[in-house]
């Protein structure tokens, strides 16, 4: 079995998951790998700048020759409950509709939307931009609400400075620009070769081009960052759980390069052998 863990996993943890896999599902062995090392490896990619949006939050790590470089890990506490919540608040501000978070999430999935600049945002923000296409979306009750601008919001809660209050230091790109430079001047021109965003709340009309646009801001000329997109001979919903897509991929090269802790491994020396090599 391949276990996926969080890049900084703790060693207590990894030694209760150990304990868990060989005496509770009998596993016949069992390998730890970081979640940002199988994603890369479910598109293809042995290095790269792993970018992953969950609904709690969006992690982003470097990762080289197949290893997650622990130091370049970065979190910002924004993802997909953040985009509903700044979109409940524009539908209430702008047509003083309330909507459940339920509701706000289905939004998001199916219309959510990113400007393409900050520029742009702030343009449609204070009306200056041309006329915003008009979405629908059916209500629980049957009514039917028309959305324009309020859509943006979505993106921009992940793209713009957080709010006062909110406890978080900095934008999506803000961490991954921080992650990045963590690395050496050959490291940073390496990984920014493939840089991947995935994740259930990564898939919002236009935040791949605006993260592109702002990271080539970012960085100069002769780092310009790559984007990195599902293969089309995987899944079509790779990009929702790559960690385990990659997982599954890894687990027989583990198994064949004996880069992994088997039964009698553990027998012998119990749940402290999970720190072999730590």
């Amino acid at each position: 079995a391949v276990c996926v863990e969080r890049c900084g996993a703790s060693a207590s943890t990894r030694a209760a998951l150990t304990k868990m896999f060989f005496e509770e599902f009998n596993a016949s062995w069992l390998a730890f790998v970081d979640s940002a090392t199988c994603a890369m490896y479910a598109v293809g990619r042995l290095s790269g700048v792993s970018v992953d949006v969950s609904e709690d939050g969006a992690e982003c790590a470097c990762v080289l020759d197949g290893a997650t470089q622990s130091a370049t890990a970065r979190r910002v506490d924004v993802g997909g409950r953040a985009m509903d919540r700044a979109l409940v608040e524009a539908v209430k501000a702008k047509q003083g509709i309330e909507l459940d978070v339920k509701t706000a999430k289905e939004i998001r999935l199916t219309l959510g939307k990113c400007a393409g600049t900050r520029e742009e945002y702030e343009a449609l923000a204070t009306g200056h931009a041309a006329e915003c296409e008009t979405e629908t979306f059916d209500m629980p009750d049957g009514s039917t609400l028309k959305l324009t601008t309020e859509l943006y919001e979505c993106g921009e809660a992940l793209m713009c400075p957080a709010r006062e209050g909110e406890g978080v230091s900095g934008s999506i790109v803000d961490e991954i620009c921080e992650s990045v430079d963590k690395c050496s001047l050959e490291m940073k021109r390496v990984v920014l070769d493939h840089v991947f965003v995935y994740g259930v709340a990564s898939r919002v009309n236009g935040l791949d081009a605006r993260i592109m646009n702002e990271l080539t801001s970012a960085f100069p000329l002769a780092l310009a960052p790559l984007w990195v997109t599902v293969p089309e001979y995987m899944h079509e919903d790779t990009w929702s759980h790559a960690p385990w897509t990659g997982a599954a991929l890894l687990a027989k090269v583990i198994y064949s390069s004996n880069q992994h802790i088997s039964k009698s491994d553990y027998n012998e020396n119990g749940p402290p052998v999970s720190h072999r090599g730590r």
